[in-house]
């Protein structure tokens, strides 16, 4: 396992540095708020867009059918990760006026900017990860996963954080990025594969500037949230209580859940025998903190906001520990 201590913590040192540096814009250096909400802003509606599509259309047809099982992979991680956060939420008797948003913060992830963000990172900086993995197939499980995911976090995870019993509208759901990932299914079942690789049409040098313009989005996903942990405020001290609250969602996201995985991983052939960029979505999305948007959702709803700063906080920092002590792990049983 030693093999991959080095590449795994440089990559380490690459998330950690451009987190670092929006945390630091945005809590030291002062940045004004709406630079960074700009930046999300352009992230979310332009650069994700962007780089699914071209990452997607890229992609054989056959490819799209090694995905289709993913919208029933995110119901049991999802499903599981709610399971196990009643089960802890009884053993740490979190009160039931705090359970709900406990129980968000215990089975939803960021399941979209940090898997992306990783695999990204991960490909330039481990010899032998992007061919192992492939170059395109981990962004389609990615797409897929979140076609699933975000409805569901929109609906049932909005409702436990904010108490909402409001209807969320389709159209709400169609999101510039997931408009992106159905896009670039869109363009592979077509077979735009060939037009694009085609030197002599336009197609190809479209594809290569919204390419270039994708390429920018682990950049701006680390940095903004950086700057989205550098905005979090504290204006109490807190109890026994609100600790336990704010830290034991991580024995769901780093402790039951990847244990789980890593040991059906090792044990079930069913499980060891897909393929190994399913694997390594599956392990990313099984290891994952909550969505930092959690803070300003309970911001906005007057519930749990300053316990719930705390655990996001609290838990991207235990990530930065927890990721490369796991991947370390996941590499060494797929034999990578």
């Amino acid at each position: 396992m030693t093999q991959y201590f080095l590449p795994v913590l440089y990559s380490l040192i690459q998330i950690f540095l451009l987190g670092s540096i929006g945390f630091i814009l945005r809590r030291h250096a002062h940045w004004n708020k709406d630079v960074f909400s700009s930046i999300s802003l352009l992230l979310v509606k332009v650069t994700l867009p962007a780089m699914f599509i071209t990452r997607m259309s890229s992609l054989n047809r056959s490819d799209l059918i090694s995905g289709a099982f993913f919208p029933l992979y995110t119901f049991i991680v999802i499903g599981l990760s709610f399971l196990l956060s009643l089960f802890f939420a009884r053993v740490f008797r979190i009160p039931k006026s705090s359970r709900k948003v406990y129980l968000a913060l215990s089975s939803f992830g960021n399941a979209g900017y940090i898997p992306l963000a990783l695999v990204d990172i991960l490909m330039v900086t481990i010899p032998g990860f992007k061919e192992y993995f492939g170059s395109s197939l981990p962004y389609l499980y990615i797409g897929s996963f979140l076609l699933t995911y975000s409805p569901l976090l929109w609906s049932l995870g909005n409702s436990l954080v904010t108490g909402s019993t409001e209807k969320i509208r389709f159209k709400q759901f169609l999101t510039p990025p997931v408009l992106g990932i159905l896009i670039g299914f869109t363009l592979c079942l077509l077979g735009s594969g060939p037009l694009i690789n085609n030197y002599s049409l336009p197609f190809h040098y479209i594809h290569g500037g919204l390419k270039t313009l994708g390429s920018v989005t682990s950049p701006l996903i680390l940095l903004v949230l950086g700057a989205m942990v550098g905005d979090l405020e504290f204006s109490k001290s807190f109890s026994k209580e609100d600790l336990k609250f704010a830290l034991t969602p991580m024995f769901v996201r780093y402790l039951a859940l990847p244990v789980s995985f890593l040991l059906l991983l090792k044990h079930v052939p069913f499980i060891s025998n897909l393929a190994p960029a399913i694997l390594l979505i599956l392990f990313m999305e099984a290891l994952i903190p909550p969505p930092a948007n959690f803070s300003i959702m309970t911001k906005t709803a007057g519930r749990n906001e300053e316990e719930t700063a705390l655990s996001i906080l609290a838990t991207y920092g235990a990530y930065l520990f927890m990721f490369p002590l796991y991947l370390m792990i996941f590499l060494k049983i797929i034999q990578f």
